[in-house]
C-alpha cells in the first residue's frame, strides 16, 4: 500500500468524475441533502473529499481497503492495488432489507 500514490490516485479519479451528470441526475429527482437545496458541484466535491480523507483514516497495514458513503456518494480505497473509486448511488437494494 502506498498511500503517495493513492493520492495521486484519487486526485485523478475525482478530476474526471463528472460532477455535472450528478448534479443533472439530482435536478432530476429532487434530491436534496437534509433540509438543504440539491447541493452545488463545489459541495458534492468536498463532501467527496471528506470521504476519501475519512476512507484513508481506515486503512492499516492489516486493513488495506475501506468504503465509506454518505450523502449518494461511495468511496472506495483498495491499499492492494492502490486504486480509488468514487461512485454515486441512486437506487440501492439489500436482500436483508426483506427480512
Amino acid at each position: 500500500m502506498n498511500k503517495n500514490k493513492i493520492q495521486k490516485n484519487f486526485e485523478n479519479t475525482i478530476e474526471r468524475f463528472n460532477f455535472h451528470k450528478i448534479k443533472l441526475v439530482m435536478n432530476a429527482l429532487d434530491w436534496e441533502w437534509g433540509t438543504k437545496e440539491i447541493p452545488l458541484i463545489s459541495e458534492m466535491k468536498e463532501v467527496v473529499e471528506r470521504l476519501y480523507e475519512s476512507a484513508l483514516d481506515y486503512l492499516t497495514s492489516s486493513q488495506k481497503s475501506h468504503t465509506i458513503q454518505s450523502g449518494g456518494f461511495s468511496v472506495e480505497i483498495d491499499g492492494d492495488n492502490d486504486s480509488v473509486t468514487i461512485l454515486f448511488i441512486a437506487e440501492e437494494q439489500c436482500s436483508l432489507d426483506y427480512e
